[in-house]
Formats: C-alpha cells, structure tokens, sequence
C-alpha cells in the first residue's frame, strides 16, 4: 500500500484546459474542452494526435524521457485505438503519434 501512496501524490489530475499537448506536465489530463476545436476530433490542438475523438484522458510523464498516452473516451466505439509517444533525455523533440489498436476481448 506504500508504493501506491507514493505513486498516487506524484500523479497530479490537472483540470487546466489543454491548449498544447506539449505543454502538459507530469500528471493526468482531461482533454476536449480546450475550444480551440470545432470538430469531435483533434483537427488544431497543437501536438495532439491528429484525428483522434478529442475527448479523453492524457497520462504524461516526464523525468529525464518522457512519454504520453492518450485514451479517447470513445475509443471502443470511434476506432480503438489508444495514442503513445515518446522523447527521449537527449532529445529535444517528441517522436510522432503511433496508435495501438485494441480488440474486444
């Protein structure tokens, strides 16, 4: 129970707006309500996974690398898939935007 304490008070939710998928920090984020969208899927939102249902959840994690995951809310009923990306310490940039698609079990 007292790793999970310790992961808990790292993991922050954060209820800022996402305005640039870049710019979010260490912690969990809902996305969709940024108003920089006028579809249901990311068309503008600067480094988002283009074409994915705006509405979801992002995990970033950053120390020395980074990562991000992003799961759209929908994604079992849109198309199944979860969004991963990755920049490496010595790395300036992010990697782009891969997809892993998910079956029903």
């Amino acid at each position: 129970m007292g790793g999970l304490i310790g992961i808990s008070s790292f993991l922050k939710q954060d209820n800022k707006k996402v305005i640039d998928f870049n710019d979010c920090d260490f912690g969990i984020y809902y996305t969709g309500d940024n108003g920089l969208e006028s579809t249901e899927y990311f068309t503008a939102t600067p480094n988002a996974p283009k074409g994915a249902y705006r509405y979801g959840t992002l995990l970033s994690v950053k120390s020395k690398s980074a990562f991000q995951i992003y799961a759209p809310i929908q994604y079992g009923f849109v198309d199944k898939k979860v969004y991963v990306r990755s920049k490496s310490e010595t790395g300036n940039s992010w990697q782009a935007w891969k997809y892993i698609t998910l079956t029903d079990m």
